[in-house]
């Protein structure tokens, strides 16, 4: 795969991202446009229309409210009755004026009544008769032919319509309600009273520009009432499960009267789609300033990451290996100032592992010397042991031969000519060489318990054991000490402890009297090599504890895993 920069990178990246938001975008405004905006005009079409219904159910129960004192028993009815079925002319006389009063008191608080009237309908009367009216009635007032909105067992609701007033111009709604009074006349109260809907809707439609269609619905939904021809008296009007009424190029909501009827609010869908399409607009308008101030950040995020990361691989390429000077960058961002610290860590590391590695060699060749140096005396050593050796069989001095082999084997073995794979099997048998040899010089006893097994044949590291029983013969015991070596081995693990009676010594490296203890830095040394070797072969794998006591010995415990070969060259 061929590689790019971070730039083109970055810039396909932020392309992609864009796209896919730019679709995830438009695929939810697509979704969400029509549930929002419809739900908000429907909300506000619903908002409006719960407005005029309420107004409107408010008149209709103003106008029922004074049929209430209208009928034969209401306090009006009442007076009006009398006036009916009285025959002096005083009487009668003042029973009308009675009931004027009444009726004016009783609309005085209700200026929009427009008609308060008893009419005998034409079942009655061949013409229709109008027995009492509040205002002057038109020459063909006929509330009975007027359309039925709604219809209990006693009120006939009517649509909105004009005024039966003679003298005014005005919509009203009206009621129409039979009655029969003592003289067996059959009566209709026939209510009007002025409506402010057709105000409210013009003021709507004078605010939005929008011509609106108000439409009462009977219980069946046909429309009784509609001030636009689009809708004729008669059109069945259905709302679906949400409510909604789209038909004829209109859609609205339907709110339900208290009465029974309906109200229904409409608007053009032209419309609809005008606010739909404004609001498509604006969003694909701020998509755009979205996307423009995207792509500005996003050039000043590449110019911001490029140029740092420029300057870095300038100073990379720029280090040769020999200028191990630090670094700068000015541009006080703390990811890039770590970053070009880093930079300066890893100099200055490389420069310490140069010095290092010029101080190992020269060691190193220091140490080949030495070693080369050394190597001359032992095998000069080994040969004049051999042939003091030879000449003591020769004499026939047991004593001198036995302690000659002791040296030998172990100097043998000390140089790697003898035994050259190290085993716990041959660490023991060197250790006792060693004993053996030291007590020649030295009045000691040693014992050495070793559980056989299989386990001391496993490699292991040279000279484990003998730096720690030099410590105890050398160092530590008193004449005739005694000394006890014990190998055993406990599940994987090997356990090995010399304990020695000696004089032991203290954590801090004195005796009881508080002096130096004589030999404690040979001590120091051989511990030290001990542990260097147990960390170099076994690692965290093995175990070493010192238990000394002053007057009473020292034990050195020793923990090694079983079947772990050591580590390469370590056995030499």
């Amino acid at each position: 795969m061929r590689s790019t920069t971070i730039k083109v990178r970055f810039i396909q990246m932020i392309s992609v991202s864009i796209v896919m938001c730019l679709v995830l975008i438009f695929l939810v405004t697509g979704f969400s446009w029509s549930i929002a905006q419809r739900s908000r005009e429907v909300q506000a079409l619903m908002a409006s229309l719960q407005d005029m219904s309420s107004r409107m159910d408010l008149e209709y129960n103003d106008i029922l409210k004074l049929s209430q004192n209208m009928v034969p028993t209401g306090p009006i009815g009442q007076i009006y009755d009398e006036y009916l079925t009285v025959t002096d002319q005083y009487d009668r006389i003042k029973s009308y004026r009675n009931f004027i009063n009444s009726l004016n008191i009783a609309i005085f608080g209700m200026d929009d009544v427009l008609l308060a009237a008893y009419y005998i309908p034409r079942e009655e009367a061949a013409a229709g008769q109008v027995l009492f009216a509040s205002f002057t009635t038109k020459e063909d007032f006929a509330p009975e032919d007027m359309p039925e909105l709604g219809r209990t067992e006693e009120i006939i609701f009517q649509p909105m319509h004009q005024t039966c007033n003679n003298v005014l111009i005005k919509d009203t709604v009206s009621v129409l309600r039979p009655v029969v009074f003592n003289n067996n006349v059959q009566v209709n109260i026939y209510l009007e009273i002025e409506t402010g809907v057709p105000a409210m809707l013009q003021g709507k439609e004078d605010i939005e520009g929008i011509s609106y269609i108000f439409l009462q619905t009977d219980q069946e939904g046909r429309v009784i009432y509609s001030n636009s021809d689009v809708f004729a008296p008669g059109t069945e009007v259905t709302a679906d499960r949400e409510g909604m009424i789209q038909m004829n190029q209109y859609i609205g909501v339907q709110k339900e009267s208290e009465y029974g009827f309906s109200y229904v609010l409409m608007m053009p869908v032209r419309e609809y789609t005008h606010r739909n399409n404004q609001w498509i607009m604006w969003i694909f308008v701020v998509v755009l300033i979205s996307f423009a101030i995207l792509a500005v950040v996003s050039w000043f995020q590449i110019c911001f990451f490029q140029h740092p990361l420029s300057q870095l691989e300038e100073e990379m390429n720029a280090f040769d290996g020999r200028d191990f000077a630090d670094s700068e960058y000015g541009g006080n961002i703390k990811e890039f100032d770590r970053l070009f610290g880093s930079f300066n860590r890893m100099k200055q590391q490389i420069h310490s592992l140069i010095l290092k590695n010029e101080k190992q060699m020269e060691e190193k060749t220091m140490l080949e010397l030495e070693k080369l140096k050394y190597q001359i005396n032992p095998h000069f050593l080994m040969n004049a042991l051999n042939t003091v050796r030879w000449m003591s069989v020769v004499r026939h001095a047991d004593d001198i031969t036995s302690y000659v082999m002791h040296l030998g084997y172990i100097l043998s073995y000390s140089l790697g000519k003898t035994d050259y794979e190290t085993t716990l099997r041959t660490e023991l048998k060197v250790l006792r060489n060693y004993l053996e040899l030291q007590q020649t010089t030295y009045d000691f006893e040693f014992v050495m318990d070793v559980e056989e097994g299989e386990y001391l044949n496993q490699p292991c590291a040279r000279f484990l054991l003998q730096p720690v029983a030099e410590n105890s013969v050398c160092h530590n015991m008193d004449e005739f000490g005694h000394l006890w070596i014990r190998v055993r081995k406990e599940g994987n693990r090997i356990h090995i402890s010399l304990e020695d009676d000696g004089k032991g010594f203290a954590a801090n490296g004195t005796d009881d009297t508080g002096r130096k203890e004589t030999g404690q830095q040979n001590k120091g040394i051989g511990l030290r090599y001990l542990q260097m070797t147990l960390d170099a072969v076994y690692g965290r794998e093995a175990e070493l504890r010192i238990d000394s006591v002053v007057g009473e010995g020292t034990t050195v415990h020793i923990v090694i895993p079983e079947g772990n070969a050591y580590v390469q060259g370590s056995g030499h």
